[in-house]
């Protein structure tokens, strides 16, 4: 088959909201591609600058630039609506306020997925506006997994149960459509993860490209869909979603005594709790509203203690303490100790 811009066979999602100093660099970079089989769906968020403006101006220029308007839903939403009005076989995400070099559309090799079970993944590096290094990369080998114990590798040799952002993957629309899988839009923090987490369950291939080609941009003080502070309620909600889903893969793929066990319940568990308090004790200061929030993370942790693995003295104290010290004395001794830091 040949790859054209008259035979599309990704388009590229953005959800954009208030991004106007930075997505006009987004588009260029896509548009600065050195293929020309992809569309792009730019999905307006409720946009009170002029991003909404910048968009539609490339919209008028490129027949492959197709702009959404709606009220502000968040970006799990905005990302849902591009997946509702993708046409072609696969797509994949892009953030408002990142950048992508030449042949980062290229790397996904989407010529070798022969079938919408394959997942084609390729790693990022986080940069701040001038393209210097900040520290964050994930790079992968070139490889295909494909046995019997595919997805336990993949984690274990690739970090990939890790690799849950948004962006540096090849989703299959007829996939999604087919198990309804679509980002949940009850949480704005980590539903890219917990779409990926929903979407493994289908995959049968995955597919490794070595390159950072992704610029993760990171500007200090953006107000964008991807820079945000996370609330402890919203901690909460993540938990109630994140440990089911990622529960669901260990059991599908038989991963209760694999190697990457350990960082799966870190992730899914261990993290949660850790944000739940850090996040509750530096906002909320009715003890009362405290003592609840201990009393159901109490009950979480009777049945989750065996996945409860923290780092460090007082994780490892901060267990027993919450299984069986009386919660006003837990919630003093907590109301120290984090407010100090």
């Amino acid at each position: 088959m040949h790859l054209t811009k008259n035979n599309p066979l990704i388009t590229i999602i953005i959800p954009v909201y208030n991004a106007e100093k930075l997505i006009a660099g987004c588009i260029e970079s896509i548009i600065q591609q050195n293929v020309e089989y992809w569309n792009l769906i730019l999905v307006n968020d409720g946009s009170s600058d002029k991003s909404g403006e910048i968009c539609q101006e490339y919209a008028q220029q490129d027949c492959r630039i197709t702009v959404i308007y709606q009220s502000n839903g968040g970006p799990g939403k905005a990302r849902n609506t591009g997946i509702n009005a993708c046409k072609t076989p696969w797509f994949t995400f892009v953030d408002a306020d990142d950048k992508l070099l030449p042949t980062y559309l290229a790397n996904f090799h989407v010529e070798n997925c022969k079938n919408e079970t394959i997942l084609s993944c390729q790693g990022l590096k986080r940069v701040d506006l001038q393209g210097h290094q900040l520290g964050e990369e994930y790079s992968f080998n070139d490889s295909v997994y494909a046995d019997e114990n595919f997805l336990e590798k993949a984690f274990c040799k690739e970090g990939l149960y890790n690799y849950g952002q948004s962006v540096g993957k090849l989703y299959n629309k007829s996939v999604c459509d087919k198990h309804n899988i679509r980002l949940n839009t009850d949480i704005r923090w980590s539903e890219d993860h917990l779409f990926y987490l929903q979407y493994l369950l289908w995959v049968k291939e995955i597919h490794t490209h070595a390159g950072c080609l992704y610029l993760y941009q990171f500007a200090l003080g953006q107000n964008t869909l991807t820079h945000r502070h996370l609330p402890y309620t919203e901690a909460l909600n993540i938990f109630k979603y994140l440990y089911p889903a990622a529960n669901a893969v260990v059991q599908k793929f038989g991963l209760e005594n694999s190697p990457v066990i350990s960082q799966i319940n870190y992730h899914s568990v261990t993290a949660c709790f850790s944000n739940i308090l850090q996040n509750l004790y530096r906002e909320e200061t009715n003890r009362y509203i405290r003592i609840s929030v201990l009393e159901k993370l109490r009950s979480d942790m009777k049945l989750l203690q065996k996945k409860y693995k923290p780092n460090g003295i007082s994780g490892k104290l901060l267990k027993p303490m919450l299984l069986y010290s009386p919660l006003s004395l837990l919630d003093i001794i907590l109301s120290k100790i984090i407010c100090k830091k």
